[in-house]
């Protein structure tokens, strides 16, 4: 048996599998308890055709097929299954309604849909733990927190004593590195230790828990590891800068811009900062961000980032993929729905696009490493998104004509929805004068 889950697995991939199919599943699933994990890097060849599980993933055309044991627990795209996460879906398989497994589902949830930007949160230091660590790694230093998740009562553990034990590795650990870039956010840590405990999910709070479970030296190693995460996470932000100077930056009507190849995974985050927002085409306040277009290197994927920008990303959705399904060959096009659905499109992959507060096109990403170059080039990719975003822009072809020029017009095949009202309003016009 093998569980299947993706690169720089995150909470809710690890709740599901360390948590609770390995855990509690070998009655449904026999052999799951010792299920080697393996974290999928994309590539079909891979998979073998019976004896797997996935979590949080699922290859095209892949279903639950219990004869070949086969389980699926994958609920992406997020409107297919809305409200689940992968660890809700384990706890409907597997019958678990135990306070204990709905705290973990809980955590899984808020993970995928309201977490935010706490970088105490564990769920994040979860996904900056790939900046340093192997998913291996990763998932070990999860499993503590889910030994102790189990193992320990609330009544049992000292939050006092686990407040205090947190500042004193931290003041250590800032003894031992007096020049990291880190220090200025670990001594924030410090300064709201007293406040954070009331959060299961703070990383302060799970100290106590695990020193209560595990006693000091495990938790110390344990929390060495958190700290030299954030330091090198703060590395990675002060790199990106430089990636930032070079970056191309475009004003384009109120939105601006952001283009640039870099490998560095703390690019998109440097362009919300504030620092960097100063120095934007257009100086952009606290509730706005860049859409930020992040090209790796030798060709091998992008993403699109929207973040707080507000901006709805499924004309640029349809439009790359309207240009990929033409390199490929295919002169028919689905619908316009069909085209600028969440998720993948067949024909279009690895093209993935993620709806909701903060939208995503990745051709690629750090959790699905892109398995085939891109079809379309990057000055593609970078018209696709400066005229989808440029609300004036019309071709003068079709800035003369009355009608619509359909096929001989390039938006008109990405089927932009400004395209749709104009033809529209056109329909109403003549109506009106007939």
């Amino acid at each position: 048996m093998i569980v299947f889950t993706h690169r720089w697995v995150d909470l809710d991939g690890l709740i599901a599998a360390i948590g609770k199919l390995k855990r509690f599943g070998k009655e449904k699933i026999p052999g799951i308890e010792n299920a080697e994990i393996v974290y999928w890097d994309g590539d079909p060849k891979a998979i073998p055709k019976e004896n797997v599980v996935f979590v949080d993933i699922c290859p095209q055309e892949v279903t639950s097929n219990p004869e070949k044991k086969i389980y699926v627990f994958a609920h992406h795209p997020h409107s297919a299954f809305p409200g689940e996460t992968a660890s809700s879906l384990v706890d409907k398989f597997l019958g678990l309604s135990d306070e204990k497994n709905l705290i973990l589902s809980g955590w899984a949830f808020r993970a995928d849909f309201k977490t935010g930007g706490d970088p105490m949160n564990i769920c994040n230091l979860t996904k900056e733990m790939h900046l340093l660590y192997t998913d291996n790694q990763v998932a070990e230093w999860f499993s503590m927190i889910i030994e102790a998740h189990f193992q320990t009562q609330t009544e049992e553990v000292n939050f006092q004593k686990g407040i205090e034990f947190f500042k004193r590795e931290l003041e250590k650990f800032l003894s031992e590195n007096p020049d990291s870039p880190a220090r200025t956010i670990l001594q924030r840590w410090s300064e709201r230790a007293e406040n954070a405990i009331e959060d299961k999910m703070n990383i302060i709070h799970r100290t106590a828990v695990n020193l209560a479970t595990f006693g000091p030296e495990k938790t110390q190693e344990w929390l060495e590891k958190v700290f030299c995460t954030v330091h090198k996470g703060q590395e990675l932000f002060r790199e990106a800068a430089k990636d930032f100077e070079k970056a191309e930056k475009i004003l384009v009507g109120k939105w601006v811009i952001v283009i640039a190849t870099t490998t560095n995974p703390r690019f998109n985050r440097y362009c919300r900062s504030t620092e960097a927002k100063k120095l934007m085409p257009r100086p952009l306040n606290e509730r706005e961000d860049p859409i930020v277009i992040q090209f790796w290197p030798e060709n091998k994927g992008f993403q699109v980032f929207t973040n707080k920008s507000g901006y709805k990303l499924f004309d640029i959705v349809g439009a790359l993929r309207a240009e990929i399904l033409k390199a490929r060959g295919q002169r028919t096009l689905p619908d316009w729905q069909t085209l600028k659905s969440e998720g993948t499109l067949s024909g279009t992959e690895p093209l993935y696009y993620q709806q909701g507060d903060y939208e995503v096109i990745m051709w690629g990403s750090l959790t699905a490493p892109a398995v085939r170059p891109m079809d379309i080039s990057s000055d593609i990719v970078k018209r696709v998104v400066s005229i989808a975003v440029d609300q004036n822009y019309w071709p003068q072809e079709c800035q003369k004509s009355k009608g619509c020029l359909r096929y001989k017009c390039e938006l008109y095949s990405w089927m932009l929805w400004r395209c749709y009202k104009k033809r529209q309003q056109n329909r109403e016009s003549s109506s009106l004068n007939a």
